[in-house]
């Protein structure tokens, strides 16, 4: 069939090799993009978020990162912010436990 023909058949087991690296690197960013949506929760289905970014997988990738990571250091202010208040009510005897003055200032 390719006898005679070996650079073509060479140049398309290329094409195919690239393909399925490319197909291979579009579900391994899928994967990505579906863990993130499960750790963010950004309030779309990772499917959604695919049809929306297709083919800006990257971009998607990069704002859910962004956004893990502001969660988390949110997460970490906020448990700071709780030890210091049950440090501070050990400390002031205000009256209240530490529980019932966050769950009255949660969100303040």
């Amino acid at each position: 069939m390719y006898d005679g023909k070996e650079d073509a058949l060479i140049k398309n087991l290329e094409k195919m090799k690239s393909k399925q690296e490319r197909e291979s690197l579009k579900v391994e960013k899928h994967q990505s993009v579906r863990q993130l949506v499960d750790e963010t929760n950004p309030g779309k289905t990772a499917e959604e978020l695919l049809t929306l970014y297709d083919g800006k997988e990257d971009d998607l990738i990069k704002n859910l990162t962004k956004m893990k990571m502001k969660q988390e250091k949110t997460a970490e202010l906020k448990a700071s912010q709780r030890e210091s208040v049950r440090a501070l009510v050990d400390e002031t005897n205000p009256g209240k436990s530490a529980d019932e003055l966050l769950a009255m200032y949660d969100g303040k």
